[in-house]
């Protein structure tokens, strides 16, 4: 954790001659680091409002670290590993800063969503190779200290005492290379699994009233549930049982003391969701049968979405509808594959308050409750102060307001909180970063770290519904999709009672420049939205629409929670009902940020809806 030594300093100070080698702008940044100290000082006369400014600038600098020398890659260079720990001690820093009480808050360990997508195969290749001591690029090829050490640097403060540290061991460590060096022995890698590791685990978090604290994430138990449930998807009981809600919920409640800094994150069981993430490989694969996903799927959100509160008294799934509000198509980002990039020349506008509240009532006159503010990224004009004068608002008007515009910093999403604000969209686009680069060429969106840190952000900010999800089309579907279920269990652990939701947007129109890398079909498309349903079967999948009636109406009896209707993608699209039921938007134009395919009126997908035995809901 961070400390503070005699004189007062924080770690950040350890770190003064290394910026000075290494930062043109090393007057600055150690000017930034007094006033930390100063901040943080056990005698300081700092306001939270003065706190919350030093804490901004010092995130601001965080990111320009992370994107001018890449330390969120693994690499054993000296440079390269003091400014992983600068970061890890920045991110102690801004927590404390932003906390009403510094000298006592609950810290969670350092942000890593960077470590937490990785592909495992790796590693697994690492296991394999000590497996098997005669290959030639055996153990000395991929060494398990260097490989250990790599990641526990980019991760860990080595001032902290309690961090990710807390259960590694030299001893368990070498034991589970003698076992990998011997296949013969019949515990081979299972000797990794060590009850010494657990027990070590639920020590360290000392809670003593917790007289069965150990048996409650008994690994054997877990784990063992969990791999029968993988195995067999069509199982009643099935998926169900690697819930976050139903296990690790279970295992956070009963061992976790509210002392201890990094909570419930040290308890997170990695076998869990590699072994979930191995099904989740296995089930995305075209050759296992989609029927057998469908049925899952079907089964477990009727499980939990059934509401017997429907005015007929009969047990109706919801199904929440929404609005998107486009309020700017204003955008400095050049996204190769967007409407609304810098390059192109349409149709630019960006609504005042007066004309986003005509837009909102509108929709308010179809039913909508649940409205989302949409727009392109043009910071002089789509800035905080605007953001916060609409929400502020649409909220005071009884509405439910949701945000889908660019990344934000910590303190601009608190804001949006504070002006009513309760849930935020942010899609990655593409986990794969040579792609992301490739695709976002200028613009602030360009950086690939900033962006995919965004939903933690909004997380510490105080949003309670974040949704994930990427753009299918733009780099291999796959892989962006293992990555994107990692994103989703490294969010669940470190805010337990954050709602998450996916979508799945397809590219199905582009500017002509722009060439389609990867096509996905419908079946892929629904193949992708079941099985997230059976890793996060609490959560809301949402279906824009981008889609077509007929597979919308296929997925809304699947799994999906949460749909737009009547939508439109340029600003100031929405008209006035003449009382028939078209869609009742403006004619397409070359101000849209891509093509509506269901172009059905809000009355015609509610009735459709109601007839297919759906209890419409307009809010959460």
């Amino acid at each position: 954790m961070t400390t503070t030594n005699q004189s007062g300093l924080t770690s950040l100070s350890q770190f003064t001659h290394w910026i000075e080698q290494t930062d043109h702008h090393a007057t600055h940044r150690l000017n930034l680091i007094d006033r930390v100290n100063a901040a943080l000082s056990e005698d300081s006369l700092a306001t939270p409002e003065e706190r919350i400014s030093i804490a901004s600038q010092l995130e601001r600098w965080r990111y320009q670290l992370l994107n001018e020398t890449r330390v969120n890659r693994d690499n054993s260079d000296t440079n390269e590993s003091q400014g992983a720990k600068l970061l890890a001690e920045m991110d102690y820093c801004f927590q404390r800063l932003r906390s009403s009480d510094p000298t006592n808050v609950a810290l969670r360990s350092p942000r890593s969503p960077h470590l937490a997508i990785r592909d495992d195969d790796v590693e697994r290749q690492a296991v394999e190779s000590l497996q098997c001591p005669s290959r030639r690029d055996g153990p000395t090829a991929i060494r398990n200290d260097d490989v250990e050490r790599q990641a526990v640097e980019s991760l860990q403060c080595p001032s902290r005492r309690d961090g990710p540290t807390v259960i590694r061991d030299d001893d368990v460590n070498s034991q589970a290379v003698e076992s990998l060096q011997c296949p013969s022995r019949r515990d081979g890698p299972t000797a990794i699994r060590n009850d010494d590791v657990e027990r070590q685990a639920v020590e360290s978090l000392q809670c003593p009233s917790r007289r069965d604290g150990p048996t409650a994430i008994r690994n054997d138990d877990v784990n063992s549930q969990a791999v029968e449930s993988l195995q067999c998807p069509s199982r009643r009981d099935g998926p169900t049982v690697i819930r976050d809600d139903d296990v690790n919920s279970q295992a956070v409640e009963s061992l976790q003391c509210p002392s201890r800094r990094d909570g419930p994150t040290v308890i997170r069981d990695d076998d869990v969701e590699r072994q979930a993430v191995e099904r989740a490989r296995t089930w995305i694969d075209r050759s296992f049968p989609l029927a057998e996903l469908e049925a899952s799927a079907k089964r477990l959100t009727d499980q939990r979405f059934m509401t017997c509160e429907a005015a007929d008294n009969r047990a109706k799934r919801r199904m929440v509808l929404y609005a998107p509000i486009y309020v700017s198509s204003e955008c400095v980002n050049h996204c190769t594959y967007c409407g609304f990039r810098y390059p192109m020349q349409i149709n630019r506008t960006h609504l005042h308050l007066d004309q986003v509240l005509d837009q909102s009532q509108i929709l308010r006159k179809r039913g909508f409750q649940h409205q989302l503010i949409v727009a392109g990224d043009y910071p002089s004009r789509t800035s905080t102060a605007y953001f916060c004068e609409l929400i502020e608002a649409l909220e005071g008007q009884g509405l439910e307001i949701g945000i889908e515009i660019a990344a934000q910093s910590t303190e601009s999403y608190a804001a949006m909180v504070s002006a009513g604000a309760t849930g935020v969209t942010l899609y990655q686009e593409t986990y794969d970063e040579s792609v992301y680069e490739s695709v976002h060429i200028r613009g602030p969106k360009s950086s690939f770290a900033w962006r995919l840190e965004a939903p933690e952000r909004a997380a510490e900010a105080g949003f309670s519904r974040v949704g994930l999800g990427i753009l299918l089309g733009l780099a291999d579907p796959a892989k962006d999709f293992l990555s994107l279920v990692r994103h989703g269990f490294y969010l669940q652990h470190r805010f337990p009672n954050l709602q998450l939701a996916f979508s799945f947007p397809r590219i199905h129109e582009a500017p002509n420049d722009f060439e389609i890398p990867h096509e996905i079909s419908d079946d892929d498309l629904v193949r992708f939205y079941c099985v997230t349903r059976m890793l996060f079967p609490q959560s809301h999948l949402v279906l824009s629409t981008r889609e077509a009636a007929e597979l919308r109406a296929r997925l809304a009896h699947l799994c999906i929670t949460q749909m737009s209707a009547g939508s439109s993608t340029s600003p100031g699209g929405y008209t006035e009902s003449k009382g028939d039921k078209t869609n009742e938007t403006q004619p397409r134009c070359m101000g849209e940020q891509f093509p509506v395919t269901d172009e059905r009126s809000v009355e015609e997908v509610t009735d459709w809806l109601e007839q297919d035995g759906f209890e419409v809901r307009w809010s959460f």
